[in-house]
């Protein structure tokens, strides 16, 4: 588990990186101990994206119980993001830039930690102030916004064209889709 000091910067150099900081690598633990520690925002993030499925269990209509669709929603959330990971480090070795892959996973990590936790708090607060209808337009607005970030991160990590780098955001996209319909659409 990465320490509170090491989770600190690494959500902290996810804000300058997004700021477009030449730097901001620098803020984050980039050796293998770092690319193994990264793995705690998975953690991280699925407890907060937990807390906020949890909120949003009596917003859904659905037949299944509390347990259920938090268990559901979890387990799509790990499977995505341990698949993009997976998708990206095969495309990466095949295509001549897996030196650049820990970085990659390091930043990637941290980023889906932040993006994450400043969407359970911002739709915590739009919630309680425009309700659920405003929520999902801006929430298509932020959508837009993680992705955009990726391509950023993708292209600053791996180095890769940005065409390539499109190509990689569209697969989280489309891997994300497809494991949370697969999954969802059995209780849905």
């Amino acid at each position: 588990m990465a320490s509170i000091n090491e989770i600190t910067w690494s959500i902290y150099g996810c804000y300058r990186l997004a700021l477009k900081d030449k730097n901001a690598l620098s803020l984050f633990n980039l050796s293998s101990s770092g690319f193994w520690t990264s793995f705690s925002a998975i953690l991280l993030g699925l407890i907060v994206t937990l807390l906020q499925k949890g909120i949003e269990f009596n917003l859904a209509s659905t037949n299944v119980s509390f347990f259920q669709f938090i268990t559901l929603f979890g387990v799509a959330i790990v499977i995505s993001w341990s698949c993009y990971l997976l998708a990206v480090g095969i495309v990466s070795k095949y295509m001549g830039f897996s030196a650049q892959f820990s970085t990659f996973v390091i930043v990637y990590n941290w980023s889906q930690l932040a993006i994450i936790s400043i969407w359970f708090l911002f739709s915590i607060l739009v919630m309680g102030l425009i309700g659920p209808q405003a929520v999902t337009l801006l929430g298509l607005v932020f959508i837009a916004a993680s992705y955009l970030y990726l391509w950023y991160i993708i292209v600053v990590t791996l180095q890769v064209s940005s065409m390539l780098a499109i190509a990689l955001t569209f697969m989280e996209f489309l891997i994300a889709i497809f494991i949370q319909q697969a999954l969802l659409s059995a209780v849905f």
